[in-house]
């Protein structure tokens, strides 16, 4: 679990007030899976990645960071970089 917390350590982009909550807009999208906190992690969710086609779930949602990231095509950001992946894949 150690490599989760090591993939979130870059620069962060401020969310605004006004932005949509990262589950809700990859969420409808994605089916994502809630995976409960333990004690070295906050709640985190999980499903398959929307950039390529794979069969188990690689994508992981963090809403306690506003991050996203695929550990199979290596995909990740936040909400904007998303929407603008997403925009450029369809």
């Amino acid at each position: 679990m150690w490599l989760i917390s090591l993939c979130f350590k870059k620069k962060t982009k401020t969310v605004n007030s006004t932005t949509k909550d990262i589950v809700e807009v990859i969420g409808a999208h994605v089916k994502l899976k809630l995976l409960k906190k333990n004690k070295f992690h906050n709640d985190f969710y999980m499903g398959l990645c929307p950039f390529h086609k794979e069969l188990t779930e690689s994508f992981m949602v963090i809403p306690s960071s506003q991050k996203y990231h695929c550990f199979s095509c290596g995909a990740d950001g936040g909400v904007d970089d998303f929407i603008k992946n997403l925009e450029a894949n369809n």
